[in-house]
């Protein structure tokens, strides 16, 4: 049957752009600090906790899609992979999706079988956080790269691999790798 159906999306205009670029720039200025990067993840976290209880899974959750308005209040977007995974309306979450460096390894590794909604947005929320308070990339290699499949069988090899020679905080470290694990 054809249609002549349009569809229209109406979406608040974010005139800061991607967090991602904003959180780069503050750094290499020096404006980011603990307290601010606190607040903006706690802010991207709430988020993403209200459309989990409604039993949505984002699935390409990153500072890219995520958008800071006027007042600097980040707003999460682009639910095109998202997927309820509980309720009636559930089906089995077993797809590959995401942008590979906040792909969670339970996806990656175990392709092809049933995975849990909210883990896989932890993991990608992991790697914000990471972002958001070192101002690069937590993971610097692919997905593709085979290091990447020791964070199943080994974390700590994983994590002394891609995450060496930074200046981090014990307990900030060992948050992000409880998000990631």
């Amino acid at each position: 049957m054809v249609s002549d159906a349009k569809f229209y999306l109406v979406s608040e205009h974010c005139e800061h752009g991607e967090a991602f670029d904003f959180v780069i720039a503050g750094h290499e200025a020096k404006l980011i600090d603990d307290k601010y990067a606190r607040g903006l993840f706690l802010q991207i976290l709430d988020g993403v906790d209200h459309i989990h209880k409604h039993g949505i899974v984002h699935r390409d959750l990153k500072l890219e899609n995520v958008f800071l308005d006027a007042n600097f209040t980040p707003k999460v977007a682009d639910f095109g992979l998202s997927k309820i995974f509980k309720g009636k309306n559930a089906s089995p979450l077993k797809t590959l999706l995401g942008t590979s460096y906040y792909i969670a390894p339970e996806q990656y590794c175990q392709e092809g079988k049933a995975y849990k909604g909210s883990p896989v947005d932890m993991f990608a929320l992991g790697h914000i956080l990471y972002i958001i308070r070192m101002g690069s990339m937590a993971f610097h290699k692919s997905v593709d790269d085979p290091h990447y499949k020791k964070l199943q069988q080994n974390p700590d090899e994983f994590y002394n691999t891609f995450m060496q020679n930074k200046n981090i905080d014990f307990s900030f470290l060992s948050l992000v790798q409880g998000m990631t694990n």
